[in-house]
């Protein structure tokens, strides 16, 4: 019976020394990660220091993106509006093309009569 005691008392020792080990495993880490907040705390307040000390600058880049913005959207409308005026002027020009030939040929059969193509040469 003393042999299980003493397994038994060996086992629990084993179980402490493993636990202990992790714990400072775990301390170190959590050490570490602190270090690592701390850094990383540091570095968010000095980007703040200097993105409040750029806002006036970021604020007006932002005004003028925007204004650049509306300048091309208004030029785009502009550009649509004459794009859909030269459509129709095209479209006009080419039926009045058409009727004058159209006339042209009136005319042509008209005053020198029925013609074909091999009567013109």
């Amino acid at each position: 019976m003393l042999s299980g005691y003493l397994s038994l008392a060996s086992l629990v020792i084993l179980t402490i020394k493993g636990l202990e080990k992790r714990l400072n495993q775990i301390q170190e880490e959590h050490a570490k990660a602190t270090a690592d907040l701390g850094r990383a705390n540091e570095d968010l307040e000095t980007r703040a220091k200097t993105l409040h000390g750029k806002s006036p600058q970021v604020s007006q880049a932002g005004e003028e993106s925007e204004s650049l913005r509306k300048m091309f959207e208004h030029r785009c409308t502009v550009d649509e509006k004459r794009l859909k005026v030269l459509e129709s002027q095209l479209k006009e020009a080419r039926n009045t093309v058409e009727e004058a030939d159209k006339k042209c040929d009136e005319v042509r059969i008209g005053h020198f009569g029925f013609l074909n193509d091999s009567n013109l040469f």
